[in-house]
């Protein structure tokens, strides 16, 4: 005999999916909007990265003429990789919650009495398309990243 919840989840399981659908939604958003800023070289090199930690800014001071073509490489290089660990990080801070909220509430049912349940859970929304646009720019929607850390809103290209 089939327990009486093989063609009907349990309504726990069903608000527990409803509500790390939304709570991914939210995360990703949230992460699309990141931007993290680095400066390097005393400040004459400042890059700013997307949540992907690509380069969508860079600005040089006005006395970037003290340094070498191989000073300013390798002051780009340094702030534009500290800016993509910033932001890995930002993201996995994001993150961490929906993550646990999987772990505590998805896995770990039985396929016998929920077929298909692993495949929905690989299902579940992933991170859209981040924008390159620099910040201020129309197209992200969003002031200038501040440097201190904040999220700033901007377009995501949604994937669910």
């Amino acid at each position: 005999m089939e327990p009486e919840f093989a063609v009907e989840p349990p309504v726990e399981l069903m608000r527990a999916l409803e509500g790390t659908l939304e709570s991914m939604q939210r995360a990703y958003r949230k992460i699309a909007a990141l931007t993290a800023t680095a400066s390097a070289a005393d400040g004459r090199v400042t890059v700013c990265v997307n949540a992907e930690g690509v380069v969508i800014e860079c600005r040089l001071s006005d006395d970037i003429g003290d340094l070498t073509f191989d000073e300013i490489g390798e002051a780009f290089t340094r702030a534009a990789q500290q800016a993509a660990k910033d932001v890995r990080r930002r993201s996995g801070d994001v993150l961490a919650p929906v993550q646990r909220s999987v772990d505590e509430n998805l896995v770990g049912y039985d396929e016998d009495f929920f077929p298909g349940l692993s495949e929905f859970i690989d299902s579940l929304p992933k991170r859209g398309t981040i924008s390159t646009a620099p910040p201020g720019a129309a197209d992200r929607g969003s002031a200038p990243d501040s440097g201190d850390g904040s999220t700033t809103p901007g377009p995501v290209e949604s994937a669910w």
